[in-house]
């Protein structure tokens, strides 16, 4: 069951009221800081439970608050492989009227995305190709990321 205590506490957290661009990691969330808000009773699975709906309901939240225009999300990564995760999702954004897909749709398996994005990164730099849309994160101008370093 999903311990509603525990996920509006989760939810209260300060990072999701900073404005993009934004990136947060092990750093911010990570075991200490879970449990930091359990109580020693709760029962693992609630927590599980609880867990799964707090990171749909994130990214639900993220959409909708600066992508309000989104009618289709493309899923990669290995939580395209929690498909409890992808159930909630599609619940939280079917009433959206958004519809969830898998990159394999667009012919990019869902596990290479991030190579293929670190193989187009590489590709621009070589090609002296600017890589960094600064509209989107922060820096005053488009520039071109990477370094080279030979042996």
């Amino acid at each position: 069951k999903i311990l509603s205590e525990l996920l509006n506490r989760l939810l209260s957290h300060s990072y999701f009221e900073l404005k993009p661009p934004k990136s947060t990691g092990r750093e911010l969330f990570s075991l200490p800081w879970l449990l930091n808000h359990l109580n020693t009773d709760i029962a693992p699975n609630d927590v599980l439970r609880t867990l799964v709906e707090y990171t749909a309901i994130t990214i639900r939240d993220a959409v909708l608050k600066y992508a309000p225009d989104t009618q289709h999300i493309y899923v990669c990564g290995g939580g395209i492989c929690n498909l409890f995760l992808m159930e909630r999702l599609q619940a939280l954004f079917q009433s959206h009227q958004i519809s969830l897909h898998s990159t394999t749709e667009l012919n990019l398996n869902p596990q290479w995305v991030e190579a293929a994005a670190f193989g187009w990164l590489a590709a621009c730099w070589v090609n002296k190709i600017t890589s960094s849309p600064h509209h989107a994160t922060g820096a005053n101008k488009a520039n071109i990321l990477g370094a080279g370093y030979f042996a």
